[in-house]
């Protein structure tokens, strides 16, 4: 699976699972991959750091704060092959 489509699938079940992520991960920092949180954290450097030192490749997780909708930043998305972190959503 192409890198940027695995970023899509974990994007796409984050916003599926949120109403049932929010009681336990509010305010965290959760990085996401093929369908599962790998772990939760207090700052996204920190989620981007420990999951790659799992030996998760760029571009096949995701590290996303953990909010309500309303509350949400524009997403940013990084992958082996391209940077889109200057992407606006």
């Amino acid at each position: 699976m192409h890198n940027l489509e695995k970023l899509k699938e974990n994007s796409v079940w984050y916003d599926a699972n949120l109403d049932s992520l929010l009681p336990q991960y509010r305010g965290r920092y959760i990085a996401i991959s093929d369908g599962r949180v790998l772990g939760d954290y207090g700052d996204f450097d920190e989620g981007v750091d420990a999951t790659l030192a799992e030996g998760y490749a760029p571009g096949t997780f995701m590290v996303h704060l953990c909010v309500p909708r309303e509350e949400e930043l524009p997403r940013v998305y990084l992958s082996g092959r391209a940077d889109f972190s200057g992407v606006m959503a």
